[in-house]
């Protein structure tokens, strides 16, 4: 249930343009989540992304996530995703995306394949 704890939250993500040597893979989107306090509302940002994001920002968003979820500590850990940023250019993208979140919690906690 690692997204499910760690909501609310703020989708933090970057778009990569088509360019150089990945210009025929399509726009990219990395993303995460980033908790908030519990009682604020989930919301999102995306920026026009110019670097990938490295290791010292993963160690940021564990360091943040256990901060924010202390209850969690033995178990949640930070998932820094990125894919193809056509699947968010479909009619409904919003309920693909969450079910691949409950997909993947459900997975985690034995309740799915």
């Amino acid at each position: 249930m690692r997204t499910y704890v760690t909501l609310p939250a703020v989708v933090r993500g970057s778009l990569f343009p088509y360019e150089g040597e990945h210009r025929g893979m399509g726009p990219t989107l990395e993303w995460y989540l980033d908790p908030v306090a519990h009682g604020q509302q989930s919301s999102f940002e995306i920026t026009i992304g110019t670097s990938v994001r490295g290791s010292e920002h993963m160690r940021w968003m564990v360091d943040r996530l256990l901060q924010m979820r202390p209850q969690h500590a033995e178990w949640l850990g930070a998932h820094l995703a990125h894919g193809n940023a056509s699947q968010f250019l479909k009619e409904d993208p919003l309920s693909a995306w969450l079910y691949e979140w409950l997909a993947d919690d459900l997975k985690g906690a034995g309740w799915g394949r």
